[in-house]
């Protein structure tokens, strides 16, 4: 069974578990500015919101430094939710945006 959990760099906070759900472009469909192809998929789960980017300026300087602007947590920021709160997640990403992990089961 694979696990796919979020890149420091990713959307989502590094860490994140992601199920991928459904494949909407396999390998070789789309490439990017450096013409490489990157796989992409529908990816559920359960996401508990974290800083806002206004806090993370003051929280981690160095990490919004790095990575800065809007963040995941904004986006559920702006549809009314707190630090802490568990929402439901359904997005369509990149499987370059997930370090996989494969169990032997």
């Amino acid at each position: 069974m694979k696990r796919y959990f979020a890149k420091p760099d990713a959307w989502f906070k590094e860490g994140t578990e992601g199920f991928r759900r459904e494949e909407i472009y396999p390998a070789g469909w789309t490439f990017d500015k450096d013409g490489i192809s990157h796989a992409s998929a529908v990816y559920t789960g359960t996401y508990v919101v974290g800083s806002s980017e206004d806090d993370l300026k003051e929280e981690d300087p160095e990490f919004y430094q790095k990575y800065g602007g809007k963040s995941y947590d904004d986006f559920w920021y702006d549809r009314g939710y707190k630090k802490g709160d568990e929402v439901e997640m359904n997005e369509h990403c990149c499987d370059s945006e997930f370090n996989v992990l494969e169990n032997k089961e």
